[in-house]
């Protein structure tokens, strides 16, 4: 929220999956995976390839339901939590 970012929805569950986080800022639509684990590199690792989609496709299904954002971007996200440190951002792509 420091950002920007509206959250839409927290621990949004489909039959496809979980979202952690649903956000948006301007015309972007930013679903959010968000991992707390004791070290960045672990918590950057925990995500893998089989939760990356099914993060896709529960958005998807949450999109389908929501008209009114069909025509924002879309961006998926990870927001790590280390303890003692601050909330660690990652936008899709960087």
């Amino acid at each position: 929220m420091l950002k920007g970012y509206r959250i839409l929805a927290r621990r949004c569950k489909t039959p496809l999956g979980e979202i952690d986080l649903i956000a948006v800022r301007g015309g972007i639509l930013v679903f959010v995976e968000v991992k707390a684990r004791a070290t960045l590199e672990e918590a950057h690792a925990s995500i893998t390839r089989r939760q990356s989609k099914r993060l896709r496709s529960a958005a998807g299904l949450w999109l389908g339901r929501r008209s009114r954002y069909h025509g924002f971007e879309q961006r998926f996200d990870a927001l790590y939590i280390i303890a003692g440190f601050w909330p660690h951002h990652v936008p899709a792509g960087a």
